[in-house]
């Protein structure tokens, strides 16, 4: 069998110039294992210079099931011959050098631990390997031990087990439920408790959700805010708290309480203008601030005028030097000096006949509309209403809304006194009645 696997290859070696194809590649495999040697499949490869690894592969495998080659090991092949000689492969470990052992004793003489470091410094050269077999042989001997994890003395010496540090207390960690816990002794929204907790607003909707539902905290809805509550421990007075809760501004509502001033009303406009923020995108702040009670929205002819209130003055977000002052809305050019004089005739004489209004309100030049006309326009206001009367003609008073607004527009044009009024009403009685025995006459 063996004198045909040499056959073969003598064959197939002188099959001509090398191609690509089965037989070509079979004899390059032989002609390189001719030597009676044996090969690696690395080797074999670099040495056809040629072929793939996936065609020698495939060679191999055809060379050895027709029992040409023989796999003496894994990579490693050679013809299938008597004649060919393997080399033992050694499986003995390299032994460290003799000095190591003594270079180590001798460090450890002094009775005291050492590192694995410093022992790492007996020489240069030494390896990992050398040392960890070093080691392991003399404690196998005795001759040395190992204290604990990385360190190693001599046998005889006496080493002292390292003093444990003292015992300290446990800190106790406090979650964010119980940070919450001790927060909410004082009613606090989401977002506030969010800001003093560092959390995510959803996480912090979380624990307070958790803590509802144990029954641990308890939640109101912000009186005038739709969708803002406070959340509370259970044993905190809500009601106090509600009463003396601040609500919390974004910027443009901040320059926009800013900009107003209690004393005066204010066009919208011109408070946009100060606020600079567009009049479309102000007025959602203006409704919400005016559920908060800090301003007061009032709609007075076809304008939008805004009033500062107490709640609003006190504010502690208000800052006056942040922006420019609002002008004062000029009432008698933009409300009309007919309509401020009517509603501050009826607000210092109480109510009165189309008459009585007509007598007091003669002396104002340029009257557009008759008394009866302002009385119809002035009701579609919501401003003035008919007062019931057994009696004589009807008359008409102010509404709640009507004497608000009378008040606010003294801020701007103080109203004249009762005697004043009451001397105009005599001038127009008085001329009234020297024109009619006028055209009597």
């Amino acid at each position: 069998m063996h004198e045909n696997a040499l056959n073969t290859a003598e064959a197939h070696i002188g099959a001509g110039p090398i191609s690509l194809d089965r037989p070509s590649i079979d004899g390059a495999v032989l002609e390189v294992l001719k030597d009676l040697k044996t090969h690696r499949r690395g080797a074999i490869l670099d040495a056809m210079g040629f072929a793939s690894s996936m065609q020698l592969w495939l060679a191999l495998r055809r060379l050895i099931a027709n029992g040409t080659v023989r796999k003496v090991r894994h990579g490693v092949y050679a013809l299938n011959s008597e004649h060919v000689v393997v080399e033992a492969v050694s499986t003995t470990r390299a032994q460290p050098p003799a000095w190591l052992e003594n270079a180590v004793v001798g460090l450890l003489a002094d009775l005291q631990e050492h590192r694995w470091g410093a022992l790492m410094t007996l020489g240069e050269g030494v390896t990992v390997t050398e040392l960890a077999l070093t080691l392991r042989q003399l404690i196998a001997a005795g001759t040395i031990k190992r204290v604990r994890y990385g360190h190693y003395a001599l046998s005889v010496a006496r080493i002292e087990p390292p003093a444990r540090a003292k015992h300290r207390p446990k800190s106790v960690k406090i979650t964010s439920e119980q940070r919450a816990l001790a927060l909410l002794g004082t009613p606090r929204s989401s977002r506030e408790l969010r800001a003093e907790l560092g959390l995510t607003l959803a996480r912090t909707n979380e624990i307070l959700k958790s803590l509802r539902e144990r029954g641990l905290v308890v939640r109101r809805r912000i009186p005038s805010q739709y969708h803002d509550f406070l959340h509370a421990r259970a044993d905190v007075d809500f009601d106090g708290a509600l009463a003396k809760h601040v609500p919390r501004l974004g910027p443009t509502a901040v320059k926009l309480l800013s900009a107003l001033r209690p004393d005066r009303l204010v066009l919208l406009d011109d408070a946009a203008a100060c606020a600079r923020t567009e009049r479309h995108r102000i007025l959602s702040r203006v409704r919400k601030l005016e559920r908060y009670g800090l301003l007061s929205l009032i709609h007075l002819g076809n304008r939008n005028y805004l009033v500062l209130t107490s709640d609003g003055m006190a504010h502690v977000q208000r800052n006056p030097c942040q922006v420019p002052e609002a002008p004062a809305a000029n009432l008698l050019e933009k409300f009309g000096a007919m309509r401020i004089s009517f509603l501050q005739s009826l607000q210092v004489l109480g109510p009165l006949t189309t008459r009585e209004l007509r007598a007091t309100l003669a002396q104002i030049p340029e009257q557009k509309q008759s008394p009866g006309q302002m009385v119809r326009a002035l009701r579609k206001e919501n401003l003035v209403e008919a007062v019931s009367c057994s009696k004589g003609p009807g008359r008409y008073g102010l509404t709640e809304q009507g004497k608000a607004i009378a008040a606010l527009i003294r801020l701007c044009h103080p109203e004249p006194s009762a005697e004043a009024l009451s001397v105009r009403r005599a001038a127009f009685a008085a001329k009234f009645d020297r024109d009619h025995r006028a055209l009597q006459a």
